[in-house]
């Protein structure tokens, strides 16, 4: 079939035209060219771009709260280093031992921590603890210790199983005797663990009896020591990039290699701000691998589809690697450190450029089709759709530019890579897609020039229900006005975490247990003294639940104190240090246990006795201990169990009770150096009453009332209101910045009112859909997916250019959708989707939520692309129709 010579009239078409021509002529240049460059471009980036996962750090540093933040840590920079390792056992003997195990071989590794504080395990808390407590408390405590001190003393002078039965038989017949008091609080709970280490022992599972829980009460985690916590401080410099990595690592090592009987029952975990940092790095990475390679896949599936060649699609794919690589060397030398965000430019470059390449690839297919062969239909492609493309690149490096002057660094960061990527993606299509397809000797096969298929399909149902379509749309459009006010923010940075990592799991259990720090605000005062007078009148505020300082480490009313402490140890020493009972025999022991059982039947049939079903049950249990006819060998297993931890327990009760006059000058240098400065400046902790991690309008109430007393308080609660305060700003100017950039952009190269109100009337109505799913979605704009708006008018008007510049081409709005263009904005949605909806797919919370946004706008884009557009379109005709 014989075509005649194409020739391009404008100026702009010819400049495309011989751009073209170009390429194919210089095919094989070029593409040795761009594989070499592009390989070495890769190299580069790969061994210079780094990863920051600093959330504050996406915020600019000259935003007052920033710059208090930077303050308090130059002031307490420890914070920063400090891990926090949880460990928690079945029993507080266990966790104990653990704790000092793992301190031990901690101290042993300089080169990686600089220091490690154990707060439970420092002398100074282990003899001070009952002085800390409040008077009232610690009469209880004292009157709880005496009325134990004869059944302690009697176990602990016969440390067997014959002196433990006779300490609860003595309990027992106390408290079966009418209105009689055991003498052990919690009497019930002590028969039910006693019980349960006699039933493991007889199922030759693990269990040992914790005799601190039977001395100062089951309580929680904070109380009874199940939980122990070891703050440890990283040596290294604190590595931006790889936040604690190795350190981290060794302490996990450290807490798998302990000795099986010191592993039993516990569990080891981190968080603090290295381990969250260092979570949120490997989720990001494993994330962004994900999505990537995913990305790729559906893209590749896609262009198999829209072109139906496999030679187009390898020229397709080659330009999108090659522009790529480029981009990634380019970010590398522009910002060479990526954050949580802009680290997803990977992705987004793939699911936008390869729209370029959609377009060029089918306009060269319907250039082929008509007979045009080698440059000219390569001339042809590139006058064509250049123009077009050009001016979608700029709206769409508009779109992401737009966020560049504000204080938003996290995306500005991001808008700076891919706006250079869309002019990289632009040149990339028009030099080295027609390259491409020249050396590989490319063939429209199958590929039609749109009459039929999909393009026919919107023809017939647009054209005849043009203005239906418009009248809906419309309607559409008010109803989405209605609801979008309802839309949620939430910049809360723990919820851009993976919920499920560690150190998120940790920190979350240690806030809800008043253990963590992560929801606290922070004072800085000149002096502790200053400090006292912040915190007394902060605890004045009603949505205060304290404020902390060093002083609260400090005993009050000490004399008082150590009167009643006094009181206590002359009274229980002598117990400690009488001598100890010879052991028992077998038969003294089975006599014992015989004796026991006696009583625990009498005490189960009292049913009014709140120690009934525990007595039955333990009973029970050394029924069938005795009915075995126990060896000697296995009564020594059980009286391990029974009493391993009883040294403990006596020795953490005697060291209390040796506690001496302590002022300031006793608070140990590790603690101080948390709470005081070296230049005196003091801290203040302040907790909230509420749970403000759930409740948004209850942290605003506590960051208010706080600030009203301390204005220059810092912490999380404040970082999450104004970071919140800065996005939406940042967002409100970004997207008032790209819609008028545009609209600029398009009348001045357009230079037609109609031109630019048909393109950006479907925009609108796609952005208020989005919101609309939004909120019936429930989901939340958050500091990685607020760029879908200004996005989406970056990108979406690219659709509207490709149409209206067919229609001007074809002289007439039905000739436009009727041709290849409709087919190629098809496909350039379907594979920028593809590329975003695998986002949706990471564990990173941020990360998915910006993908799983992005699909919704391009959804809802291409809806109105493809209807809402072409229905503008024929219901207001161009002036030359």
């Amino acid at each position: 079939m014989y075509a005649p010579p194409y020739q391009e009239t404008s100026t702009a078409g010819r400049f495309f035209a011989l751009w073209g021509r170009t390429a194919h002529r210089f095919a094989w240049p070029i593409a040795i060219v761009a594989i070499v460059s592009a390989l070495a471009a890769g190299v580069y980036a790969a061994r210079t771009i780094k990863i920051n996962s600093d959330i504050a750090d996406m915020l600019s540093a000259d935003l007052d709260f920033r710059q208090l933040n930077i303050e308090l840590q130059k002031t307490f920079p420890r914070q920063a280093r400090d891990l926090v390792v949880a460990i928690d056992g079945a029993t507080p003997e266990q966790a104990e031992r653990a704790a000092a195990r793992m301190r031990e071989e901690i101290v042993r590794r300089p080169e990686l921590f600089r220091s490690v504080f154990h707060p439970r395990g420092d002398p100074y808390f282990r003899r001070n603890g009952l002085l800390l407590l409040p008077v009232d408390e610690l009469e209880e405590t004292a009157d709880r210790i005496l009325a134990a001190q004869p059944f302690i003393g009697t176990v602990w002078q016969d440390r067997s199983i014959r002196g433990l039965a006779e300490m609860l038989s003595l309990a027992v017949e106390r408290r079966a005797e009418e209105g009689g008091e055991s003498g052990l609080g919690g009497l019930a709970d002590a028969l039910d663990r006693i019980a349960d280490v006699v039933a493991a022992e007889a199922r030759d599972e693990p269990g040992a009896l914790s005799w601190v829980s039977l001395m100062f009460g089951p309580g929680d985690g904070r109380r009874s020591g199940t939980r122990q916590i070891l703050l440890v401080e990283i040596a290294l410099a604190f590595d931006e990039f790889r936040p604690g990595k190795e350190a981290i690592e060794a302490v996990r090592a450290i807490g798998g290699a302990m000795p099986a009987e010191l592993r039993e029952g516990v569990s080891v975990r981190l968080t603090g701000r290295p381990a969250l940092r260092h979570d949120e790095l490997q989720t990001v990475r494993s994330g962004m691998e994900l999505a990537g390679g995913l990305s790729f896949v559906l893209v590749v599936l896609l262009l198999l589809v829209c072109f139906r060649s496999i030679r187009i699609s390898l020229a397709a794919l080659l330009t999108l690697v090659a522009g790529l690589l480029w981009t990634a060397a380019f970010a590398a030398a522009a910002v060479r450190t990526l954050n949580l965000i802009s680290v997803a430019f990977a992705v987004l470059f793939i699911g936008l450029c390869v729209d370029f390449g959609i377009h060029y690839g089918l306009r060269w297919c319907e250039a082929s089709r008509r007979g045009l062969e080698g440059g000219t239909a390569n001339a042809l492609a590139a006058a064509s759709v250049g123009p077009g493309l050009s001016l979608a690149a700029l709206a769409a490096g508009i779109g992401f530019l737009a966020f560049l002057p504000t204080d938003f660094l996290g995306l500005a960061e991001l808008g700076l890579i891919a706006g250079g990527g869309m002019a990289i993606g632009f040149f990339a299509t028009m030099t080295l897609l027609p390259a491409f397809i020249a050396v590989l000797d490319a063939r429209p096969d199958g590929v039609g020039n749109g009459e039929g298929g999909f393009a026919g399909t919107v023809s017939r149902l647009i054209e005849g229900r043009a203005r239906s379509v418009v009248v809906v749309a419309g309607a559409v459009l008010v109803a989405t006005a209605a609801v979008s006010p309802l839309v949620r923010f939430d910049f809360d940075p723990l919820r851009l975490k993976d919920p499920d990592s560690e150190s998120v799991r940790t920190v979350m259990e240690l806030v809800e247990n008043g253990d963590g720090d992560a929801y606290a605000l922070v004072h800085l005062a000149a002096s502790v003294e200053a400090a006292d007078a912040a915190a007394a009148r902060l605890e004045r505020l009603p949505e205060v639940e304290s404020a902390r300082t060093l002083s609260n480490f400090i005993p009050r009313d000490r004399e008082d104190k150590l009167d009643i402490v006094e009181e206590v140890a002359e009274l229980v020493e002598p117990a400690f240090v009488a001598d100890r009972a010879p052991p028992p025999t077998r038969a003294e022991t089975l006599t014992a246990l015989r004796d026991l059982k006696q009583g625990l039947d009498a005490l189960a049939a009292a049913e009014e006795s709140d120690e009934a079903g525990s007595a039955k049950r333990l009973s029970g249990a050394l029924a069938g201990l005795i009915a075995s006819d126990p060896t000697p060998r296995r009564l020594a297993g059980l009286s391990e169990r029974l009493l391993r931890n009883l040294p403990v327990a006596v020795g953490r009760l005697r060291e209390a009770l040796s506690a001496e006059a302590v002022d300031a000058g006793s608070v140990p240098a590790a603690l101080r150096d948390r709470w005081v400065a070296a230049d005196g400046c003091a801290k203040v902790e302040i907790h909230a009453r509420a749970p403000i991690h759930e409740d948004r309008e209850a942290l605003r109430r506590f960051v208010e009332a706080v600030r009203g007393a301390v204005p220059r308080a810092v912490g999380p609660p404040i970082t999450v209101l104004e970071a919140g305060n800065t996005v939406v700003a940042s967002f409100v100017q970004a997207t008032a910045t790209a819609i008028l950039a545009i609209a600029l952009l398009l009348a001045v190269t357009l230079r037609s009112l109609r031109s630019v109100a048909i393109g950006f009337l479907p925009l609108v109505l796609a952005a208020l859909v989005t919101i609309a799913a939004m909120v019936a979605a429930e989901l939340s704009f958050n500091h990685a997916n607020v760029i879908v708006l200004p996005l989406l008018f970056g990108l979406g008007v690219a659709n509207g250019i490709h149409l209206l510049a067919r229609e001007r081409r074809e002289g007439a709005a039905a000739p436009a959708i009727r041709s290849s263009t409709p087919r190629a904005v098809l496909f350039s949605a379907l594979t920028t989707a593809a590329s975003f909806a695998s986002l949706g797919i990471s564990h990173h919370p941020g990360t998915a939520s910006m993908g799983i946004l992005l699909t919704i706008a391009l959804v809802s884009l291409l809806v109105c692309s493809l209807t809402v557009l072409p229905g503008l379109m024929l219901t207001w005709p161009p002036r030359r129709s």
